[in-house]
């Protein structure tokens, strides 16, 4: 029991059982042990992150897959693997290959949500559109950050903008979800 209360007050297991890396800032965030407020927070938010890992990988639901929900499934799948196994490889590289890596992967997963989901609103598909669009953008600005092309001093509003419209993204997929039918209780929910 010691063993586990121990992982759980050490910030560098707790942090990657929640975001799925290593701490590479959290040592700057804060250098004490985990009160006990941020590591209840912190479990549970490892408890869904663990149920949505559950919910991705599991099989689909009984039926044929048009050829995009094939590429989408693989698509999730292959960022799963990325957060928990393949960041490791990509680690060694330049950080440049990995911020490229991410921006084709998410893109892609961005666009075949737009296409895979039945949305049943115009308004609803331009409006996670928009929304995944500034998502892709961002990273874009990460990648030419990176390739020192390109170089932006965001100021806190703009980092909350950026929170809101991953937010927001995030609630229109699940709502896009919800009304197209084919997803299951248990994905909507987590979403």
């Amino acid at each position: 029991m010691a063993t586990v209360v121990g992982l759980m007050r050490d910030k560098f297991w707790l942090w990657t059982a929640v975001v799925w890396s290593p701490p590479s800032f959290v040592a700057y965030v804060q250098p004490e042990p985990y009160g006990t407020v941020t590591i209840v927070t912190l479990l549970v938010a490892a408890a869904i992150k663990a149920l949505f890992l559950w919910l991705i990988l599991r099989a689909p639901r009984p039926g044929p897959l048009s050829g995009r929900e094939r590429a989408l499934r693989r698509l999730l799948y292959l960022a799963v693997a990325y957060s928990l196994i393949l960041w490791w490889p990509f680690a060694v590289l330049p950080d440049e290959v990995g911020a490229a890596v991410q921006l084709v992967l998410w893109a892609a997963i961005d666009v075949l949500l737009l296409l895979v989901i039945r949305w049943r609103s115009r308004v609803l598909r331009a409006a996670a559109g928009v929304m995944f669009a500034i998502q892709i953008l961002v990273m874009a600005e990460g990648l030419l950050i990176e390739l020192d092309l390109w170089e932006v001093d965001w100021n806190d509003v703009a980092w909350w903008i950026y929170i809101a419209v991953c937010v927001a993204a995030t609630v229109l997929t699940v709502v896009g979800q919800r009304r197209d039918g084919r997803w299951g209780r248990g994905t909507l929910i987590v979403g």
